[in-house]
């Protein structure tokens, strides 16, 4: 039986790292031949919402799994949540290598925002 041209998708980057979901269904639309603008309008996704997944920009939310699933047969809600889930765990634990994207955006974001919630405490008790 032949796999599914899902699972020719690896997960991991050559280096080892784990692949952002982005890299992923831009790997899986490229074995499928299946264009941005014919994804969005099977899916209902906004091409916008999928340019910044792809672009790696932005995770997978639960909607958009399940909207994903409904487009591309072989996958499932599960998959694209796991892999979303799989590669915000290793961003936050620190252990993916130099790959471009969410996690130097997301790493700026959470110093930003913690630097924000320091000044906003220390104004309370001063």
């Amino acid at each position: 039986m032949k796999k599914p041209k899902v699972y020719d998708a690896i997960l991991k980057t050559q280096d080892g790292d784990i692949k952002h979901p982005g890299l992923i269904l831009s790997e899986l639309l490229d074995a499928n031949e299946v264009t941005r603008y014919r994804l969005s309008k099977l899916s209902g996704i906004g091409t916008q919402v999928l340019q910044n997944i792809i672009k790696r920009n932005n995770l997978i939310s639960v909607d958009t799994a399940i909207r994903l699933s409904n487009a591309l047969p072989d996958t499932t809600p599960y998959f694209w949540v796991g892999i979303s889930a799989r590669y915000e765990i290793a961003l936050k634990q620190g252990v993916l290598g130099n790959s471009p994207g969410v996690e130097s955006t997301a790493l700026n974001q959470s110093q930003d925002i913690i630097k924000e919630i320091r000044e906003q405490l220390s104004g309370l008790f001063s």
